[in-house]
């Protein structure tokens, strides 16, 4: 399914795109482009899938003021989601956050700006919550959340999540993690900018919680969070070759 240069709003919901029955060979792919969704009752977007794939590519797109959530990819079972957002801007969006990716789902964010969004619990901006994730040049601000993960809330088991070339500034958290929150992804990030960010229980808080170990460029930092990751323990990362082909295909 294609949306082209349309306006979806004032729905109960926005637009949803549903995989299922995966042993017969079902895919649902959504494709969204130089349109504006907002102001829907329930989320903006859905991509998910039961037992079946489901792929959903937003570009060149304005998702704002829906009332459960941005844009949101979830999944479960044996089916796999991915969802792709370049040249796109994500704002306004309350309850659920801008962006919210879970279960067996892919996230890469690109060109785009992650803004004025709020989460009831984690992760105000962008929930990394399913497998890889990727933000290059981009732009997570004035995001807040209820507990943790005011800009990003990073939670998953196999998942490598990685921030190049982006800016993370002015969101708050409730409790912790005011700019980024990771529970126990892998995480990296590259020539980005994380300053302004703040978290009810002060301190690391502000720039990251540091619950699970993971390795992260002092220079990525900006000077007043260096100090912050000195005593955490590293371990190494399999990003190289994702973040090269990330660099490439971003310039």
């Amino acid at each position: 399914m294609t949306v082209a240069n349309s306006i979806i709003s004032n729905n109960t919901d926005g637009i949803q795109n549903v995989g299922f029955a995966l042993d017969y060979g079902a895919t649902a792919n959504l494709t969204v482009v130089n349109s504006n969704v907002g102001d829907n009752d329930g989320g903006g977007i859905s991509n998910e899938g039961t037992e079946g794939n489901a792929t959903a590519t937003i570009f060149s797109t304005a998702v704002s003021g829906n009332s459960a959530g941005g844009v949101f990819t979830s999944g479960s079972g044996h089916g796999f989601q991915s969802l792709a957002i370049t040249n796109s801007t994500v704002s306004g969006n309350s309850t659920y956050g801008g962006i919210r990716a879970s279960g067996n789902s892919y996230l890469s964010v690109a060109n785009s700006t992650i803004s004025g969004n709020s989460a009831a619990d984690s992760g105000g901006g962008i929930y990394a919550g399913g497998f890889d994730a990727s933000i290059v040049n981009s732009t997570i601000s004035g995001n807040s959340a209820g507990t943790s993960g005011g800009a990003i809330y990073c939670q998953g088991l196999a998942q490598d999540v990685s921030i190049v070339n982006s800016t993370i500034s002015g969101n708050s958290a409730g409790t912790s993690g005011g700019g980024i929150y990771n529970v126990s992804s892998n995480l990296q990030v590259a020539t980005s900018t994380i300053s302004g960010n703040s978290a009810g229980s002060g301190g690391a808080s502000t720039l990251m919680a540091l619950t699970a170990g993971f390795k992260l460029p002092v220079q990525s930092l900006m000077p007043a969070h260096r100090a912050k990751t000195s005593s955490t323990s590293a371990r190494s990362l399999r990003m190289d070759t994702i973040l090269a082909a990330m660099m490439a295909a971003a310039t």
